[in-house]
């Protein structure tokens, strides 16, 4: 099998990125997993974790500079060929394994529009941030119904508490998926809150560890 997993807004040296590749990989026995920087080594908000003050007043006034840089600069209309390019790389060396998409925050919405591209067999979007789409320039932006009607494989959204509604169970974006895709499932952690997954706090890592062997029970 191989993975391909969509990081959130920050580089991929943040949070718990390239440990939970290496879980995958480990997991999964003859599985490739990869990372792609999309980002090309500038991401579109710094990682401000590693302040020792200020850092949410810091995320706060970058929020500006953040909002253009997802519509324009990491759009859909950027992401999409290189994807596809991926993808097809792999798709024609490797015919016969099936793909399938990891995504956390920003990703979260990258791998459930890459969904509609027909390559993958499934997607995992952990904190998910659909609501992206809507953040699009024309002609991509779109609601999150919209983009629910166009995936082509299941989905497994495993949002936080505070995360949007539309990919909790019986949400817009759910609704619609499962419907079409009856493998489609949500799984909300209530007692987390959005980033656990890849930046909560590391140790101990038992929400992550329950984290990963949901999506485990889900293959």
């Amino acid at each position: 099998m191989f993975y391909c997993i969509m990081q959130n807004t920050m580089y991929l040296q943040a949070g718990r990125h390239r440990r939970i590749c290496d879980q995958m990989a480990e997991a999964v026995p003859n599985s490739l997993v990869c990372m792609p920087d999309f980002f090309h080594g500038d991401p579109i908000a710094p990682d401000y974790s590693s302040y020792s003050s200020w850092a949410s007043l810091r995320l706060k006034l970058y929020m500006p500079k953040m909002l253009y840089r997802i519509r324009y600069r990491y759009s859909w209309g950027v992401l999409a060929p290189q994807i596809q390019k991926l993808t097809d790389a792999l798709a024609a060396k490797y015919p016969e394994v099936p793909m399938f998409a990891y995504g956390f925050c920003w990703g979260g919405y990258v791998v459930a529009k890459a969904s509609t591209l027909g390559t993958f067999r499934g997607v995992v979007a952990f904190h998910p941030s659909v609501l992206v789409c809507k953040l699009q320039y024309s002609p991509h932006g779109q609601k999150e119904e919209d983009l629910a009607k166009e995936v082509r494989c299941p989905q497994l959204m495993i949002p936080a508490s505070n995360d949007d509604p539309h990919v909790k169970p019986g949400g817009g974006f759910m609704s619609i998926v499962t419907a079409a895709h009856p493998a489609s499932k949500s799984v909300v952690y209530e007692n987390m809150i959005h980033g656990w997954m890849t930046r909560g706090a590391d140790d101990p890592m038992l929400p992550q560890k329950e984290g990963a062997e949901t999506v485990k029970e889900s293959q």
